[in-house]
């Protein structure tokens, strides 16, 4: 995909908002991909988080992004600003994974830090004020402006670019909240927030069905990198259908 959606966090939550889709050639995908362990991690153009990022679980431990298991339950943000806990459903990518990906990182006037690929959507403001925070793809937030924090806005004092290994996002059951990471509120999605999220209703259904061990082995991982793929490529033929 290339592409950005932008929306207030009530109407992407709540699904009211409409996406704007750019399409360029080079976006379609020209080979069926496989389901082989070396590229079981999915193939989503890395819109993730590093493997290092964290996140808090309800017990108050704090995981790596990498290690966190399908039924961990982590912090997340409700669109009226509340925090509450959701189980991961599911894991897109293999905790192993050493997919080479380009960070953008930014710190924070209080000292958090986020590390997110340049499609991921963070929850951001141009002006730091509460009623412009929207979903913004990473490498169109600056210096100056603001990132969403569980404490309030959090002006951006740096932003760096690095290149390193491992992507990692969790799913979680409340398909209504933004992941907490590093304390900083994102989507756990890059690009079509809520045409992802809707996608992954699949998943969350599974979760109440089968073993957890199942949803996080590498078979379900190879599984979801196809039927994504499959999606997408429905997704691509409508939006040229109706750019007609």
């Amino acid at each position: 995909f290339d592409g950005v959606f932008r929306a207030t966090p009530q109407s992407l939550l709540e699904g009211t908002a409409s996406p704007t889709i750019t399409m360029s050639p080079s976006a379609m995908p020209t080979a069926m991909p496989t389901a082989s362990a070396s590229d079981s991690d999915g193939d989503d153009n890395n819109v993730c988080f590093a493997s290092t990022e964290t996140v808090r679980l309800d017990s108050g431990k704090v995981k790596m992004m990498k290690d966190l298991r399908v039924g961990d339950r982590i912090q997340v943000a409700k669109a009226n600003g509340n925090i509450d806990y959701s189980p991961v459903v599911f894991l897109p990518h293999s905790p192993e994974n050493k997919k080479r990906a380009i960070f953008h990182q930014f710190v924070t006037k209080s000292g958090n830090t986020v590390k997110v690929t340049p499609g991921h959507l963070l929850l951001a403001s141009q002006d730091c004020t509460e009623s412009n925070y929207e979903l913004l793809r990473a490498d169109s937030i600056a210096e100056g402006m603001c990132l969403s924090g569980i404490d309030g806005s959090e002006e951006v004092v740096s932003h760096t670019e690095s290149e390193g290994t491992g992507v990692h996002t969790a799913v979680p059951a409340d398909r209504n909240s933004f992941v907490v990471v590093n304390g900083i509120k994102a989507s756990p999605f890059g690009e079509y927030h809520h045409l992802v999220n809707a996608y992954y209703d699949i998943h969350r259904t599974l979760y109440h069905f089968l073993p957890r061990s199942w949803m996080e082995s590498a078979r379900a991982i190879g599984f979801n990198n196809l039927l994504g793929w499959s999606a997408a490529n429905i997704a691509l033929m409508i939006a040229q259908q109706k750019k007609r």
